[in-house]
């Protein structure tokens, strides 16, 4: 068995309860969702219930990576395998994405289900989004969204504890962390109005445009609107984007195997 495999069942492993309460917080969320509707006669309520839960996985892969992170530096024991930085922190990616998965395509289908019994039961005044065309490329854009977030995280991670290093500033970590986390919006605010970067998102765009499409639903004095989305992928923004990554997970690598002492 490769390392990479070992690290990746130790990760599932000891997330197991983690992933549990997650799953069961989020059937129960579901059970509550479709429970009141029925109570109430107000299919929105469960429609709701589930879009929230689909949209805040965005915060999956993070909230995961940082759970993790902490449970190693209790034990401590993580710094001291001899395998590369780059394998560490790509299984805890790579189990963190497994469960990930798993749980956004349970949530997809319950809130395609939610939205499609919001629609049929209600008044319906239009219906011009395709459910199959957008959930899925919604999901694709939390998926992606969560893994950028997510690789932030193990940097961000590995800056906190490498700090710790530093006497004089060790009881300042938050403020540096929150500081540089500042600086690193200013400087990219400032190069995303850059018409070097403009050209390259722009660059293999394919667009999918249904700003002017909207699904309303009233049920009596209660509404529900999913409204017009608006998709702009582009062999140049993921070529960005993969780029800032790949930069960002090396700098977290480095900092784990040379600085930080947890």
């Amino acid at each position: 068995m490769s390392p990479f495999i070992g690290l990746y069942k130790k990760e599932m492993k000891i997330s197991r309860n983690t992933d549990l309460m997650v799953i069961g917080f989020m059937l129960l969320a579901e059970i509550i969702g479709y429970s009141l509707s029925t109570y109430y006669q107000n299919p929105i309520i469960f429609a709701i219930i589930s879009l929230g839960l689909i949209f805040a996985h965005i915060f999956f892969i993070p909230a995961y990576l940082l759970t993790s992170l902490n449970i190693e530096g209790q034990t401590q024991l993580w710094l001291h395998n001899p395998t590369s930085g780059v394998k560490l922190f790509l299984a805890k990616i790579a189990a963190s994405f497994t469960v990930f998965i798993l749980s956004l395509l349970a949530t997809l289908l319950i809130g395609g289900y939610a939205i499609s019994q919001a629609l049929s039961l209600s008044e319906l005044n239009t219906l011009k989004v395709d459910l199959y065309t957008s959930l899925p490329l919604s999901g694709i854009g939390i998926a992606l969204s969560s893994i950028y977030l997510g690789v932030w995280i193990l940097f961000y991670w590995a800056l906190y504890h490498s700090i710790k290093v530093i006497p004089s500033i060790k009881g300042f970590r938050w403020l540096i962390i929150i500081g540089i986390w500042l600086l690193f919006n200013i400087i990219g605010n400032y190069l995303s109005r850059l018409s070097f970067i403009d050209k390259l998102k722009a660059f293999g765009a394919f667009k999918f445009d249904r700003t002017n499409n909207s699904i309303t639903v009233k049920a009596e004095n209660s509404s529900f609107e999913l409204g017009g989305v608006f998709f702009n992928l582009s062999l140049g923004n993921a070529l960005l984007y993969m780029v800032v990554i790949t930069i960002v997970f090396y700098a977290a690598v480095w900092l784990l195997e040379r600085k930080v002492e947890v």
